[in-house]
């Protein structure tokens, strides 16, 4: 397992090996930053869905100043999530808390009618800006920073 090498809290890692022995639709890895969120959603990733892995990631959009997810990033899934899988494929949406408002829905509905073997990972840092009704369809796992060894 290339996680077991990652510096995460116990109670944290915990979590994310039930998680990864038996996944389900959608998680979301909340913590503060710098505790690696990215990484640890990548390494999870890969151990559930070797190298079928989507990363979603914030970027500049047209006639924007700062970096965001938007509706034509969110429908790339819902290209994904209509294909038939064999094998378990797994999408982290890196930064969840910067979907922009009307993105949401498209998202909303892959998770409310999720696919075989289609696995979501979400991370932020501030899940008080992510809608109730995306919260109550995923696990949430609060990732607390590692502890720093003398």
């Amino acid at each position: 397992m290339s996680s077991g090498k990652l510096l995460i809290n116990k109670k944290s890692r915990q979590q994310l090996d039930l998680f990864a022995k038996n996944p389900v639709g959608a998680i979301i890895l909340n913590g503060q930053k710098g505790v690696g969120l990215g990484t640890i959603a990548k390494e999870f990733a890969r151990e559930i869905a070797k190298n079928e892995v989507f990363v979603l990631a914030t970027s500049l959009h047209k006639n924007q100043k700062t970096k965001t997810i938007n509706t034509d990033d969110t429908r790339k899934i819902s290209d994904l999530a209509k294909s038939i899988r064999k094998k378990p494929l797994v999408v982290i949406i890196d930064e969840a808390e910067k979907i922009v408002e009307n993105a949401w829905q498209p998202l909303l509905k892959i998770l409310e009618e999720p696919a075989k073997n289609l696995y979501f990972i979400l991370t932020s840092h501030n899940t008080a800006k992510i809608p109730a009704t995306i919260l109550s369809r995923t696990q949430k796992i609060e990732v607390l920073p590692a502890p720093v060894n003398d």
